[in-house]
Order: structure tokens, then sequence, then C-alpha cells
């Protein structure tokens, strides 16, 4: 995240994650935010149950969406189905820079008039 925060216009939704809020709250906030973002940025290298509703969540909405795990790391065929069908690449790294190399690419060019 230290790196995503450092591309210009970006501002980095941080989620509640495992010890603050309830729940419920940790369960609401996290799919406002999977939902109102303008572009999520999915590391599928652990995957979790939660990151595969995060993942739905955007579907359902229909915006923009990056997909990244490490080479060599596991990815469901599932996961790996859908993205195929969609037509959406699964970005394979070895850094973390080079996730947010792409992801400041791929910022860039939405930018642009």
């Amino acid at each position: 995240k230290h790196l995503l925060r450092q591309i210009p216009g970006v501002v980095i939704l941080d989620f509640i994650g495992l010890v603050n809020g309830s729940n419920t709250d940790v369960s609401r906030y996290d799919k406002k935010c999977t939902q109102g973002a303008t572009l999520c940025v999915f590391i599928l290298t652990h995957p979790s149950t939660g990151l595969g509703k995060e993942v739905a969540y955007r579907e359902a909405v229909e915006k923009d969406a990056l997909y990244f795990a490490a080479v060599g790391a596991r990815v469901t065929r599932m996961v790996l189905g859908e993205l195929e069908d969609r037509n959406c690449p699964l970005h394979r790294y070895t850094s973390a820079q080079e996730v947010a190399d792409i992801v400041r690419a791929y910022v860039m060019q939405k930018l642009q008039p």
C-alpha cells in the first residue's frame, strides 16, 4: 500500500481488518469500500473466503479491478475461469514494485483525456 499511495491521484481505502470493529462493522465497511472504489486491486496470492466475497461484490457492480498473484502462487480454477471469461488478465509479480508499476500505468492511462 505504501507504494500505491505514492501514485498521483490515488487514495487508498484501508479496510477495518481483523482487529477493529465488530464482525458486522467489518462486513459492511469492506463491502462498501469494494463496491464504491473507482479501482480495486486484488492480491490473490493468499486466497481467503473474505477476498472471494470482495471479488464477487466488485464483479456485481462491474467496475474496474486489477488482479495480481505472486509468481508460483496457486490461484483457484474458479477465479482463473472467471477472469478468462471476462477477458481480465491475472498479473503475476515477483515484487511489490511490479504491482505498483502496473497500477500506476493503469491509473495514468485512465486519467488521460
